[in-house]
């Protein structure tokens, strides 16, 4: 049984997957958590700077959809959002993209290496059969 490997033609194949969208909410939801336990750790009376975190935030931008549509504008050269948000956005999205393929070559070694296992136990136990 030989599997055809699991291959991403395109960049929006890699965005709409499911993979990437739970890489890209983990990225968010890490981010988020880290930002609260460095707010509830702060002196009380001081600011923080406001990052991009922050105003992808404000904006309601930090949700899958949002945040693949704005780094296709990136891409595109059409983004309206400033430098350190849309490198934010590249940042996050390159990485969810990364562990994506990371993923699925992880995914397909592992059914690769099964496979020859499976076939070398099948050799052995017709070679003890035959003797």
């Amino acid at each position: 049984m030989k599997t055809e490997p699991i291959k991403f033609e395109t960049l929006d194949q890699i965005l709409t997957d499911q993979k990437c969208y739970e890489l890209i909410q983990e990225k968010i939801d890490s981010i988020r958590l880290h930002r609260k336990k460095i707010i509830d750790n702060a002196k009380s009376g001081t600011r923080l700077k406001r990052g991009p975190f922050d105003v992808l935030d404000e904006c309601a931008m930090l949700y899958h959809g949002e945040l693949i549509a704005e780094f296709k504008a990136v891409k595109a050269k059409a983004s309206r959002l400033a430098l350190r948000e849309r490198e934010f956005i590249t940042l996050i999205v390159s990485q969810a993209i990364s562990g994506t393929i990371r993923h699925y070559k992880a995914q397909e070694e592992a059914q690769r290496l099964r496979a020859e296992k499976k076939k070398k136990r099948a050799t052995k136990k017709q070679e003890e059969q035959a003797q």
